[in-house]
């Protein structure tokens, strides 16, 4: 994993490889940006997006294919947006409030999704929570 801190914006990036028990190459490629509001109030928007090799999003989405025989291939599958609230009850004691959107973009990715059977169907997720984050 790679952060390029700066005044502007955070890009950061991450590399999972994965050998066994199954054989994968997973990337996540972001933008985050953080606002202090008010004195330990912290408003962030973080903007990724997910890129994997065939072998990953097989694993994922199934060994899909499509009535021409094409299976799912490598690239960008999902874009992620996340905005959070962290304030700093105490040093190291954060609570935080997030809302996010999951998209699978990739056309055969939503395809074979759509296929599926159950409630694994959703291409397209609104989440949140909220928590406590304990630095150590």
């Amino acid at each position: 994993m790679q952060v390029l801190h700066n005044p502007w914006v955070t890009p950061y990036w991450r590399l999972r490889i994965i050998r066994k028990p199954i054989d994968e190459t997973y990337w996540v490629l972001g933008l985050k940006r953080s606002f202090e509001i008010i004195d330990d109030l912290t408003f962030s928007v973080d903007f990724f997006g997910d890129i994997g090799d065939r072998r990953h999003f097989d694993n994922l989405y199934g060994g899909w294919a499509d009535a021409k025989g094409h299976s799912l291939h490598s690239g960008l599958k999902t874009l992620n947006l996340v905005l959070r609230l962290d304030y700093w009850l105490v040093d190291h004691v954060t609570l935080f409030a997030f809302a996010g959107q999951f998209s699978i973009v990739s056309s055969d990715a939503r395809d074979a999704i759509k296929a599926a059977s159950g409630p694994e169907k959703r291409r397209d997720l609104t989440y949140g929570g909220a928590g406590v984050a304990i630095d150590f």
